[in-house]
């Protein structure tokens, strides 16, 4: 699965999400579009953080607008009948989230002192001409993230990071048939945009029932036919 949203409001989107706002109160002023956007990051940056961080003072800084997340490859159905404890599925999992930046000094520095806040152990690595920051493996996958090409923040599990690292955003991914089908079909200048491979994962759910045991197969449900 693979989703983004496009907070910097390409093309006309900035007039047209302009024009919807203007229905609410305290939007009317189209001119003002801008500081009522930080006005409302800014609310659920302080509600999300408790108060401890605002948009503006430190995201605004060095963030593009633009976030995407993506989820996979799914661990093999085979393997989870084998050992499927928590701590075990929960290392083979993939997931991925970039954020667009402007400057990479501020956001690198706004990276570490979050990590220094959560007190995890970390370490430095370098990779493929890029600074990795590694958390210590625990029960889950290592986590890791790492500023790539001076444009874009990389968070995730460290064998997504360092893919993110290896590809440096030409991983192809936009030239698949599936992929390249939905982004042909979408407006160029979207605000959001989200892809879910379906057939893949009704596979994965088929082998999965098989490779469960007793009820906890019978749970699963089987796939449905491709319509």
């Amino acid at each position: 699965a693979y989703v983004e949203a496009r907070l910097d409001l390409p093309g006309d989107q900035r007039r047209s999400v302009g024009e919807l706002l203007a229905h609410f109160p305290g939007f009317a002023d189209q001119a003002a579009l801008d500081s009522k956007l930080d006005e409302a990051l800014d609310q659920f940056i302080h509600d999300a953080t408790n108060g401890d961080q605002s948009y503006t003072a430190d995201i605004k800084p060095w963030f593009g607008g633009e976030v995407a997340v993506s989820v996979g490859p799914l661990p093999p159905a085979a393997s989870i009948g084998k050992d499927g404890s928590p701590s075990a599925l929960a290392r083979q999992f993939r997931g991925l989230a970039l954020l667009s930046i402007t400057d990479a000094a501020k956001a690198q520095a706004y990276l570490d002192g979050l990590s220094a806040k959560t007190g995890e152990e970390t370490t430095k690595q370098t990779y493929n001409g890029a600074q990795l920051t590694v958390y210590q493996e625990k029960d889950g996958p290592a986590l890791a993230y790492a500023i790539v090409g001076g444009e874009v923040a990389a968070l995730g599990d460290l064998a997504s990071v360092k893919a993110a690292v290896d590809t440096n955003g030409n991983s192809g991914f936009a030239t698949q048939p599936g992929p390249k089908a939905a982004l042909d079909a979408a407006d160029k200048d979207h605000v959001a945009f989200a892809y879910v491979a379906l057939r893949p994962l009704l596979d994965w759910s088929a082998g999965l029932s098989k490779s469960l045991p007793g009820a906890a197969a019978s749970a699963i449900p089987e796939p449905v036919s491709d319509t």
